[in-house]
């Protein structure tokens, strides 16, 4: 059975694969080592983007938004 996106996510967290960047509040950049790759997640003018060829949103993404979730104040900026 394929792994859910938010159980793939929990266990790329958990395992360390989560590298944050950057984080200020309004811009987010991390490095996530996937299964296939290493991937480069943003979140910047309210948008996630992800380069991996996944659907968005994909388990980086998710995995990044677990610890780097931009404050509610600067998102309604």
């Amino acid at each position: 059975m394929r792994e859910s996106v938010p159980a793939k996510a929990t266990r790329l967290l958990v395992t360390g694969a989560v590298c944050i960047v950057q984080a200020d509040g309004l811009t987010v950049s991390a490095v996530v080592q996937g299964d296939t790759g290493a991937w480069d997640v943003e979140y910047e003018d309210g948008h996630w983007a992800c380069s991996c060829p996944a659907y968005k949103p994909c388990s980086h993404i998710r995995a990044v938004e677990l610890v780097a979730t931009p404050a509610r104040e600067a998102v309604a900026a």
